[in-house]
């Protein structure tokens, strides 16, 4: 038999509407919905960072999925103080490294980030433990924003 504090919350729910999403809730879902299938992330991992520090690195693959291309100006996150897309070239027989200030995506293409080329540095993080997701939020020149869970993996792991 249900006791007295169910019946008095499923009575709640059921006053307030809780139990079925109204017209705005359905739009904010089918909103979300369309960015999820406007750009796809795969393999999104983070290198836990090597002990007494509070960088590492973050790979990725962003895949465009509609007909116009996709600038991403920014990311952020809640655990990382401050994220910026990077990319590594070999100048002159060196490699170096450069920041971008944007990722373009063209139309039905992919952008790869990944070791030795463009990839997320991660600064300012907070204590992360293998096994655990971080959710990282992309903005596009429109203002759009992108959120996926990336997987921290141990230090040494390669994509």
């Amino acid at each position: 038999m249900p006791s007295v504090r169910f019946i008095c919350m499923l009575a709640a729910m059921l006053v307030t509407g809780a139990c079925t999403p109204g017209k705005e809730s359905s739009e904010q879902q089918e909103s979300s919905q369309q960015k999820e299938a406007t750009l796809q992330f795969e393999g999104a991992v983070i290198r836990q960072p090597a002990p007494g520090l509070d960088k590492s690195v973050g790979y990725v693959s962003i895949a465009n999925r509609t007909d116009k291309p996709i600038t991403l100006v920014s990311a952020g996150s809640t655990v990382i103080g401050a994220i910026e897309i990077h990319e590594t070239r070999e100048v002159e027989g060196l490699m170096r490294m450069r920041r971008l200030m944007e990722l373009s995506i063209g139309a039905r293409d992919a952008a790869q980030l990944k070791p030795n080329g463009k990839h997320l540095m991660l600064f300012r993080l907070q204590p992360l433990r293998v096994g655990e997701q971080v959710e990282i939020v992309f903005t596009d020149t429109a203002g759009n924003q992108y959120a996926h869970a990336f997987d921290v993996v141990p230090l040494g792991y390669q994509p």
